[in-house]
Order: C-alpha cells, then sequence, then structure tokens
C-alpha cells in the first residue's frame, strides 16, 4: 500500500475522531459550565449565610454598645443592618454577593435556587432574628427616653432607663434566644451545603466521564498520527533525525545547538521554528530560575537562596579567613498587626519594610526573608562594632518606618540578633549556616526578652567554674 493511500485512511480515521473528540468537548465544556455554576451557587449561598449570622451577631454588639455608651453611631450602624436586610437600603458596594443593589436577603436566596424546605428554615431564623430585634429596639428607644404606649407603640417620652435597656441585652433570656437564632441559621447553613455539594459532585461527576471519553477520542488520534509518522519517516528519515536529534538536546537542556535551516522545504521550515523555540525555552528557563530565588511577597532573597549565597561567603570564610556578620531580626507584635487589621495589613507590612531596607542597606549586604516576619542580614568587609550599627540603623529606619494601609497609619519596630565573626581559615572550618541560624536566633530570643526594639550581640555561654 503505498504513502498516499495509508496517509488518507488514517487521516479519515482521524477526521472521525475529531468530530467525535469536538462532539465530547462540547459536551464536556457544557458539564463544566454546570459545574461552575453550582459551585459559585454554592460559595453565594454560604456567603449569604454567613452575612446572616456575622449580621445577627453585630446586632447584638451594636444594640450592646449603644446602650453601654449611648454613642449614635452604634445606633445608626444597628439599624443599617436591619435595613439592608430587609432590602430597604443598597447593600454596599464591596459586598460579595448583590453589591450596591436594594435586595433583601430572602430574595437573594430565592434568586440562587433555594429549595422551599432550606427556605422554611431561614425563614424561622429570620422571625426568630426579627422577634428578638423587637427587644433590641426597645432597649434603645428606653436609653433615648422613648417608651411604648398601650397599644406598644413609642409615644412616651420620659427620663432614659438605661438599667433596664441594659438588663433587657444583657438577660440570659436574650442570650438563649440569640442563641437559638444562630443554632437554626447553622441549621440552614448545614442543608445549603449537603445540598449543594450533592449538586456539585453529581455535575463533577459527569464532567469526569466526559473527559474519560475525551481521553479515549485523543489516545486514538494520537495512536493514528504517531503510526503514519512512523510509516513515512522512512521517506524523509534523515531530516527528522536531525530534528529529533535537536529535540534530545533541548530536553537535557542544552541551549547551544541550531538546526541547519538552509533549504526551503517544509523541514526547513520545522526547523526554524524550533530555533525560535529553543532561544524561548532558553529565556523561560532563565527566567523561572531567578524566580525559584525569590520571595513572591517581598521580592528579597528566599531560604532557598540565602542558604546558597551563603555556602558561598563560608567558603571564602574558609579559604581566606576574615570577618563575617550574619543577623537575623522579626518585626515585634507582628501577629498582633494581623489580629487587628488583617493579613492584607500584614503583607503591606512585610513588602513595604522590605523595599525599604533593600534601598537603605549596603549592595553587598544580604538582605532575605527566611520565613513569616523573620529576616535575615549579612554584612561582610565589616567589623564588630561597625556591624553593631549597621544593625541598630536598620532597627531605628524600622521603627521610623510609617506604613499606610487604608485609613491607618501602621508602625513597627524590629529585635535583632547579631552574631559575628573574625576567625583564621582553620577556625571557619567549625561553621556552617546552621550554626550561623542557631546563635543570631539565640542572640534575637535574648533581644525579645528584654524588651524588643533592640540589637544584640551574640556571646558565648559563661562558663561554670
Amino acid at each position: 500500500m503505498s504513502i498516499q493511500k495509508t496517509l488518507n485512511i488514517y487521516s479519515y480515521i482521524v477526521i472521525i475522531m475529531l468530530i467525535c473528540t469536538a462532539t465530547t468537548v462540547l459536551y464536556m465544556w457544557k458539564q463544566f459550565s454546570m459545574l461552575e455554576v453550582f459551585k459559585n451557587n454554592q460559595r453565594i449561598l454560604l456567603e449569604i449565610c454567613v452575612e446572616f449570622q456575622e449580621g445577627s451577631r453585630n446586632l447584638t454588639n451594636f444594640a450592646r454598645e449603644y446602650v453601654v455608651t449611648g454613642e449614635d453611631s452604634y445606633k445608626k450602624q444597628y439599624f443599617d443592618i436591619l435595613l439592608v436586610r430587609t432590602g430597604k437600603k443598597a447593600r454596599p458596594d464591596n459586598a460579595e454577593v448583590a453589591g450596591g443593589e436594594k435586595i433583601s436577603l430572602l430574595a437573594l436566596l430565592q434568586q440562587y435556587g433555594v429549595l422551599p424546605d432550606e427556605l422554611e428554615t431561614f425563614g424561622l431564623s429570620e422571625r426568630l432574628s426579627d422577634m428578638l430585634a423587637e427587644d433590641e429596639i426597645k432597649a434603645i428607644n428606653m436609653v433615648q427616653g422613648i417608651f411604648q404606649d398601650e397599644q406598644g407603640k413609642y409615644t412616651i417620652y420620659k427620663d432614659p432607663d438605661y438599667e433596664n435597656a441594659r438588663t433587657i441585652v444583657f438577660s440570659p433570656t436574650y442570650q438563649w434566644n440569640k442563641a437559638e437564632i444562630l443554632n437554626v441559621a447553622q441549621m440552614f447553613s448545614k442543608k445549603i451545603l449537603v445540598r449543594t455539594n450533592a449538586d456539585v459532585a453529581a455535575a463533577n461527576n459527569h464532567f469526569r466521564n466526559a473527559v474519560f471519553y475525551v481521553s479515549i477520542f485523543i489516545a486514538i488520534i494520537f495512536i493514528s498520527v504517531l503510526y503514519s509518522s512512523w510509516y513515512a519517516i522512512k521517506r524523509i528519515s534523515k531530516p527528522l533525525m536531525l530534528t529529533m536529534d535537536f529535540a534530545k538536546k533541548i530536553d537535557n537542556e542544552k541551549f547551544t545547538c541550531t538546526i541547519d535551516c538552509r533549504n526551503t522545504d517544509e523541514i526547513s521550515q520545522l526547523g526554524k521554528i524550533l530555533n525560535i523555540l529553543e532561544k524561548n525555552i532558553k529565556e523561560y528557563t532563565e527566567r523561572l530560575e531567578r524566580l525559584s530565588y525569590c520571595d513572591d511577597l517581598t521580592g528579597l532573597w528566599n531560604r532557598r537562596k540565602l542558604i546558597s549565597l551563603m555556602e558561598g561567603r563560608l567558603q571564602i570564610l574558609r579559604e581566606q579567613g576574615g570577618t563575617l556578620a550574619f543577623a537575623m531580626f522579626d518585626i515585634d507584635h507582628f501577629k498582633d498587626i494581623n489580629d487587628t487589621y488583617g493579613h492584607d495589613a500584614g503583607d503591606t507590612v512585610l513588602r513595604t519594610l522590605a523595599q525599604t531596607l533593600s534601598q537603605c542597606l549596603r549592595r553587598d549586604t544580604i538582605l532575605a526573608r527566611f520565613g513569616g516576619e523573620e529576616f535575615i542580614l549579612c554584612f561582610e568587609n565589616t567589623d564588630c562594632e561597625e556591624a553593631v550599627l549597621l544593625c541598630d540603623a536598620v532597627r531605628k529606619r524600622c521603627e521610623a518606618l510609617r506604613i499606610a494601609y487604608g485609613k491607618y497609619s501602621l508602625s513597627v519596630t524590629v529585635s535583632i540578633g547579631l552574631c559575628f565573626y573574625d576567625v583564621s581559615k582553620q577556625e571557619a572550618l567549625a561553621i556552617d549556616i546552621d550554626v550561623l541560624l542557631k546563635k543570631a536566633d539565640t542572640a534575637l530570643y535574648q533581644a525579645k526578652k528584654a524588651g524588643r526594639n533592640r540589637v544584640m550581640l551574640w556571646q558565648p555561654p559563661a562558663s561554670v567554674a
């Protein structure tokens, strides 16, 4: 059978398989879209559940704060939650769901396909919350000197009754009712989670089936093409062998080879493309290697690069002797920043601190992020006194830094542990990165123990007589 006939037969097979694959891919895409819709609906419904529960807790907090302090801001926030929940006031523009729209939570749930029994559970929690809100509003009005008449309307004005107002919102009955609301809300969240998980699982199963069939069709196409290529290679063996040899060299990261493309045939055109691909792969490989040594958040060297650089400096120290100053520092009370302002604020602090120190340190100084809020400094060609002064300059620079985060201006301090070596070649043999880290960490611990915001030089423990 001729090459042309063989290639024609396999071409027909490939066309049929492509049609089957395209049909299955369309089905797979449909299932994938449905899966994404189910996941999105699940996310939105759970966000609404969380919003309702957080809103209920905030209603209690604002009502209590108001009856205790009498500050109008708490009363305003209290009624804003009620108005947004009922759709009488537009939702915040930054809301995850329906930002800027006037729509009640109940309407939102109906919009995203909540089942009747789920709505019934939500309605119960909403009714319980409304009943508790009547007591909270009653307490708020007592603080303002407004009281109910016999018809339950607020028409009586007299002196504020702070004691009864506080009794209402801090009573055991009130606490029990609040817990009941949250229990029902959690029951609603559980129903939503169980049902949406089932929907997502079903859609995911259909999607996996589609992927399986697509994989089968692609495998058949691949086998057909492979066989056709193998059969035809007898007629074009030499140029193809050169191309394969080139591909193997690229696979082994030998980026100095090229394909001879002096001819104008198809194989030569392919060679030109592969030469371009080789150049691009080389550039991308170098770029990825650079990225692998950088910390994503701060842009500083990461731990992997730090160890590599320190091994180089330690090797020089072992060959020549000399001085080495190695310091570890971290941000004091960094956890408080995350807890108070959020992890985005903590990331902003880390980025700003890294950028500031990168600009003010000497070019031969190693500055790396060791992990979390811990950083490493390494100075060379310096004596002990100068190393201490350099570390203290870093400490002062951090202390003077003011970091803008939204409407807040954040300030931080750092504690620094420093170890210093002035050794001969022989003495340097006993020093490795683990020794440096251990001594710097010990000095850092001593700086923390001494009150933070200071530089502590490692000293050998006093010998016991």
